[in-house]
């Protein structure tokens, strides 16, 4: 074989080592660039995993402390209701506790009768408008304002108290409803009222109090019913009477059983 044959197929054989070389480089540069390339997904999902379940870690602490935070506000709220109250704040309950009356207004469910009739009851013969009930008001404020202790310390029914009676107060459809509404609404509240401050001896001697209050408008309701309260149309109920045990007593408004309670509502 010629000698230029040989040199020819030795550089041949050269270039295919190059070429075969070059080949195997640059594979191991796409391996290697394809091992950075997976490395850093996988650094980059690390990172995002790392990241959610921080974030899921923060969210979570975060609905803990909002849990704890509703939890020792409602046992806070919960203990303040069942602590008792001072004037102003049970004023306020009450007046939310008076205008939570429901009236049935369904005709087939309610109580009928006449109009009712004032045979054997007391009923005023004139009524007025009572245009200096805001001053009158306001000279009380001005007395309890004297005492400023009265009106802090806590000395009435709770709020889960008076919760508790708007809870059982029925919407009303008869007369004895009404009743009980009244009585438990106004009644027993002007007399916790009425008998702290006869406990106070100094506000007692502002007001001038010689004793606590009665409300004689349902003395005999234990005694008759329904039936036979509806019964009798002259028979009414007691007129409510105010009585602070001295010469002092006022008339309130009462019902008889013969009302329609339209008629009710619309005479309120």
């Amino acid at each position: 074989m010629p000698l230029k044959w040989i040199r020819k197929y030795k550089n041949c054989l050269a270039e295919l080592e190059r070429e075969k070389a070059e080949r195997e480089r640059e594979r191991a540069e796409l391996d290697q660039e394809r091992q950075w390339r997976q490395h850093a997904e996988a650094e980059v999902r690390s990172e995002r995993r790392r990241r959610e379940e921080e974030q899921q870690r923060r969210e979570e602490e975060q609905r803990r402390r909002e849990e704890e935070q509703r939890r020792r506000e409602e046992a806070e709220a919960l203990a303040a209701s069942s602590e008792s109250s001072t004037l102003p704040l049970f004023l306020h309950a009450c007046h939310k506790l008076l205008v939570a009356i429901e009236i049935v207004r369904d005709p087939t469910r309610t109580t009928r009768g006449a109009v009712t009739r004032p045979t054997n009851r007391r009923v005023p013969s004139r009524i007025t408008s009572w245009d200096t009930f805001t001053e009158e008001q306001m000279k009380v404020w001005h007395k309890l304002d004297q005492h400023p202790h009265f009106l802090t310390e806590k000395l009435f029914p709770s709020l889960h108290q008076l919760d508790y009676v708007r809870q059982l107060i029925s919407p009303i459809s008869s007369e004895w409803d009404l009743r009980y509404y009244e009585r438990e609404t106004v009644e027993n509240q002007v007399r916790a009222i009425i008998d702290r401050i006869y406990e106070n001896d100094e506000l007692k001697m502002a007001f001038g109090l010689h004793g606590s209050i009665t409300f004689e408008s349902h003395a005999n309701l234990g005694l008759s019913t329904r039936a036979n309260d509806c019964k009798h149309e002259s028979q009414g109920a007691f007129p409510h009477v105010l009585r602070l045990q001295r010469q002092v007593s006022f008339a309130l408004a009462s019902f008889s059983c013969q009302h329609n309670l339209h008629d009710v509502v619309a005479y309120c």
